[in-house]
């Protein structure tokens, strides 16, 4: 995990108190997938022209887009 994906979405603590210890998706995938829904009902609707055959791939490409924007965000 890094800054630059958010860190862990779900930090767990060290039974010791003594250090976090990470485990799962991290945040960037959290908001990726919190907003993936969003995503996928803007291209349905047609208020984004997906140039492949599936949009499968833009769908998921603009939820990442959505979650970066979501950690600048946080950041400020």
């Amino acid at each position: 995990m890094s800054e630059l994906d958010g860190g862990a979405a779900f930090p767990v603590v060290h039974p010791d108190g003594k250090g976090v210890q990470y485990y799962g998706m991290s945040l960037r995938d959290y908001f990726a997938a919190k907003a993936l829904p969003v995503a996928w009902k803007a291209f349905e609707d047609g208020y984004f022209d997906s140039g492949e055959d599936s949009i499968n791939a833009d769908v998921a490409a603009c939820a990442y887009q959505m979650a970066d924007a979501m950690l600048q965000e946080r950041a400020k």
